[in-house]
């Protein structure tokens, strides 16, 4: 099958059994993804950008928003306590045209990012910690959780059964029952993508206003490998099938156009393939 099989819950169990990723984890997943795509994006963008400057408020425009980016992802990857009282809703990006691309300040965001991180590792780390459950599918929404996407700063030993680990999705992450080093989950995630049997950016987000819980880890996952494609300055692929392809995530996923703009825009300039 393309789509994990859940077992049921296993009620007798001392912990929670997880039968998709929470829903604070997932938003935070998202957010953290998409809010790096959109700083690195720009500041490759604004460096080709300050090559057509007309004006001296044209450039400090793009200073600004160079500045800001820059910020952005310090804020972002800083270990420190944040000093934010509390976490509210994930805050809207506001952008400008400059040059004709459309710039944001994603300082809000990288803050907002840093402060529910910093919450969602106690919450994760304490629900849902490094131990071996009976339940296969809980155990990879732990290892993604733990070691795919650090929250607890610790590695979880599991290895899937023999089922589990034929699973298309499940290879992303494992050969052989073995965990892949993380900087082989790229090529292995295009290839899985790659293949129409597995639904390529399709799976998750909303049908008819209702959320598709149990396929959280699907979109979770499109979004880490739109940063990792942009990483390796591949992403027309993710753009097209993804940015472009999904239209019911435009007025759900706050930034969601945003990306495709600047997505665009980079493609456009030959900045990207």
């Amino acid at each position: 099958m393309c789509i994990l099989s859940f077992y049921p819950l296993d009620v007798t169990a001392k912990q929670e059994i997880l039968q998709t990723l929470p829903e604070n984890a997932h938003n935070l997943i998202i957010y953290r993804h998409l809010t790096r795509i959109i700083s690195f994006s720009q500041i490759e963008l604004i460096t080709e950008l300050k090559k057509e400057i007309s004006s001296k408020e044209e450039l400090k425009k793009l200073n600004n928003y160079l500045k800001a980016s820059n910020q952005a992802l310090d804020i972002i990857n800083d270990t420190a306590k944040s000093r934010l009282k509390k976490t509210t809703k994930f805050p809207n990006f506001s952008s400008e045209k400059v040059l004709g691309v459309s710039l944001t300040d994603p300082r809000r965001q990288a803050h907002w990012i840093k402060l529910e991180k910093s919450r969602m590792m106690t919450v994760i780390c304490t629900a849902y910690p490094a131990k071996l459950t009976q339940n296969e599918p809980h155990n990879f929404f732990v290892f993604y959780l733990h070691n795919i996407q650090n929250f607890c700063e610790t590695n979880f030993l599991w290895h899937p059964g023999k089922a589990l680990a034929e699973n298309p999705f499940i290879k992303i992450f494992f050969e052989n029952g073995s965990a892949v080093p993380l900087t082989h989950i790229f090529s292995r995630g295009h290839r899985y993508l790659e293949s129409p049997v597995n639904k390529p950016f399709l799976r998750g987000g909303y049908r008819k206003g209702v959320e598709e819980k149990i396929a959280r880890i699907y979109l979770a996952f499109y979004f880490q490998y739109s940063e990792l494609a942009l990483d390796v300055r591949h992403i027309s692929f993710a753009n097209r099938e993804f940015f472009v392809r999904r239209n019911d995530l435009r007025g759900v996923i706050k930034g969601f156009s945003l990306v495709q703009k600047l997505f665009a825009a980079l493609i456009a300039r030959g900045l990207v393939g």
